[in-house]
């Protein structure tokens, strides 16, 4: 078994063409697609908050409630 740190020169292979740049215009439309879904998401969430606030029901609410039901549960 030889040491090959004591060897001079070790030749240490370098791949640089993994990564091909790709054509701008494609990745032009995935960001704008991407934006535009993050746009929709936040517009949901937004409009699930406001149902949830017309109706009463939020999450402090909700996790103060199935405190209470497992407060019955173990009371039982």
């Amino acid at each position: 078994m030889s040491n090959q740190r004591n060897e001079p020169n070790v030749t240490i292979p370098i791949v640089t063409d993994v990564v091909v740049p790709g054509n701008p215009e494609m990745k032009r439309l995935a960001q704008e697609k991407l934006a535009a879904d993050k746009h929709a998401a936040l517009k949901f969430q937004h409009r699930i908050s406001e149902v949830e606030s017309a109706i009463g029901q939020d999450e402090s609410k909700s996790l103060s409630r199935a405190h209470a039901i497992r407060a019955e549960l173990a009371a039982s």
